[in-house]
């Protein structure tokens, strides 16, 4: 938590240098079902509150690149299982028209998803960086003023893992799943 609340204020701080419309921050966060290989079967996925960052494309209601960080998932892996846990995932989203509801809109928001994600077990000698792609497809509410928004989306996922697993032994995870998402993001005025 503690390395959460400079984040926050990084992003605050940074904000007017990129003061565009399209562009802010917010927390996401996901369940669904996901089954790799050499583990037995499906299982549940829950996704802890990760943090978002959106910045607006050349024209902000038409593209946006956002940034997400599982900055829960490192807090627990280190805390309760004693390991490196590091994923952070790149989506190009297109938001291809803005469909008025008033002075409200919802806007479908469409695109795919690449992610790093690296595995640290240090008691086990173990190091696995891994790649994540997928993509997202909802739609995202915002609200009158265009300073909040809210998205139900749902994010297909595949995903390949390896590295070592121990003194003198590799191993590899190939794997995938979907989940639906639910992120709540604070824009700048427009």
């Amino acid at each position: 938590m503690r390395l959460l609340l400079p984040l926050l204020l990084l992003s605050m701080v940074a904000a007017p240098a990129l003061a565009r419309e399209g562009t802010g921050a917010g927390v996401s966060l996901g369940v669904g079902v996901a089954a790799s290989s050499p583990s037995p079967g499906p299982g549940l996925l829950v996704d802890l509150p990760s943090l978002e960052i959106a910045l607006g494309g050349k024209d902000p209601r038409r593209s946006q690149f956002r940034l997400r960080w599982h900055a829960l998932k490192t807090v627990f892996a280190a805390a309760l299982e004693q390991q490196l846990e590091f994923q952070i995932d790149a989506m190009l989203l297109a938001t291809p028209c803005d469909c008025a509801l008033g002075d409200h809109m919802i806007r479908p928001v469409l695109g795919p998803t690449l992610g790093l994600l690296f595995q640290a077990i240090p008691v086990a000698q173990t190091v696995q960086p891994g790649l994540v792609a997928g993509g997202r497809f909802g739609a995202e509410y915002v609200g009158p003023q265009r300073r909040i928004g809210l998205t139900v989306a749902a994010e297909p996922f595949f995903l390949v893992q390896g590295g070592s697993a121990g003194p003198d032994r590799t191993t590899a995870r190939v794997g995938g799943g979907a989940q639906i998402v639910v992120a709540i993001t604070g824009y700048q005025a427009p």
